[in-house]
């Protein structure tokens, strides 16, 4: 009787309720020791992400960053074909593997290059001579990479693998202006993957842009300066006659060269021996663009416009009247909204000249060429805005 008595005590707890009470803290303990761990793996893991994502969009941006995209032009062997506008870029006929490729490299018209920010300093360092070029988990840039499975260094676990496509417009073997294809592909090596702490998807993060070789928006220009001897006699070549010679109706006119196109916004196309490009492409973007023309005795009907060779689409860019030995002048302008790569004519055609037997109504302005004072009688000028 007195051990049961002791047993039901209210003075205190006996060994079998205290054992139980510390097993059941205990697993408290433990399941809030999990769930601690747990939460410190998710927050470790949302920050590896977030630093990804960081170092990616900054890669990205600078990337596209006109200026920081010359520095690395400039500074990069890989990239050295598009420092000129000598016809001097292979094209890479290789299709570009897609996103689910084993090798999303494979066929690669250069790899490991470095790249810069817009005011010329090296942002990270892609090359195969810098392996260790990295970035820590703070998105500053470190030089401790380690690619060895299992020697990664946790201070400096991020790194890039870059990879650039060179395309020619319709496959031509070689150009100064190809479609540029960017990809990069995200390498994280910590020095011990196999934490719960250190699994992010690295496909994520891949990086896969397009660009030219350079992507501005300064004002262009396509003139036509026509050669000495097609002035001040007929001109079938450089101008052309009243009556309309092809379907859609007008005639070609010409262009001999383009200026200030820093931006590699347009291409002449189209060339004719001794006459010029007959058409020129203009890169996906907003246009303004002013069109100026020359007509000699043009008398009626004088329209000049450009056409979209693809669906033969009209964009009229003015006309006027010039009475017998005068040439009048028209300067209109014209805004292109292009959502791809669109080629363009300039036409023109009129109804009635004094000088359709000559064949240079709407070509010769009155003022004679010379090698030390050209005349630009055709002139479409544009400015890109977006």
């Amino acid at each position: 009787m007195i051990f049961k008595k002791e047993l039901s005590s209210t003075k205190g707890m006996s060994l079998i309720e205290v054992m139980i009470i510390v097993t059941i803290m205990g697993l408290v303990g433990l399941g809030t020791a999990s769930l601690l761990k747990n939460m410190v793996g998710v927050q470790k893991r949302t920050d590896l992400k977030s630093t990804a994502s960081q170092i990616k969009a900054r890669m990205e941006q600078y990337i596209q960053d006109d200026a920081a995209w010359a520095h690395s032009v400039a500074n990069n062997a890989a990239l050295s074909c598009l420092r000129s506008n000598t016809p001097n870029c292979t094209h890479n006929a290789t299709p570009l593997p897609n996103d689910t490729a084993p090798n999303w490299f494979l066929g690669a018209s250069a790899v490991n290059f470095r790249i810069y920010d817009p005011q010329g300093n090296v942002y990270f360092d892609g090359r195969a001579s810098a392996p260790t070029s990295g970035f820590t988990p703070n998105t500053d840039s470190c030089n401790t990479f380690d690619a060895t499975i299992g020697s990664g260094d946790n201070f400096c676990p991020f790194r890039y693998r870059l990879a650039v496509w060179y395309q020619c417009t319709n496959q031509q073997p070689n150009c100064s202006r190809p479609r540029v294809v960017i990809r990069g592909e995200l390498v994280f090596n910590p020095k011990d993957v196999s934490s719960v702490n250190a699994r992010i998807n690295v496909q994520d993060y891949r990086i896969n842009l397009e660009r030219g070789r350079a992507v501005r928006y300064d004002t262009l220009q396509i003139v036509h300066e026509d050669p000495s001897t097609f002035s001040p006699g007929p001109d079938t070549l450089g101008g052309g006659n009243c009556l309309p010679a092809t379907a859609p109706a007008g005639v070609v006119r010409p262009f001999t060269r383009e200026t200030y196109d820093t931006g590699d916004n347009v291409q002449l196309v189209n060339s004719v021996a001794g006459v010029g490009f007959q058409r020129f492409r203009l890169q996906p973007g907003t246009y303004e663009c002013k069109v100026t023309t020359q007509s000699f005795e043009a008398i009626t009907g004088y329209r000049v416009f450009l056409l979209n060779v693809a669906n033969n689409r009209e964009y009229a860019a003015g006309g006027g009247f010039s009475g017998v030995g005068t040439t009048a002048n028209s300067t209109e302008s014209v805004q292109l909204v292009l959502s791809a790569t669109t080629t363009f004519e300039l036409r023109h055609e009129c109804t009635n000249s004094r000088n359709t037997s000559d064949l240079f109504d709407l070509g010769i302005p009155l003022q004679d060429y010379t090698a030390t004072n050209p005349t630009v009688y055709t002139a479409v000028t544009c400015t890109r805005s977006s």
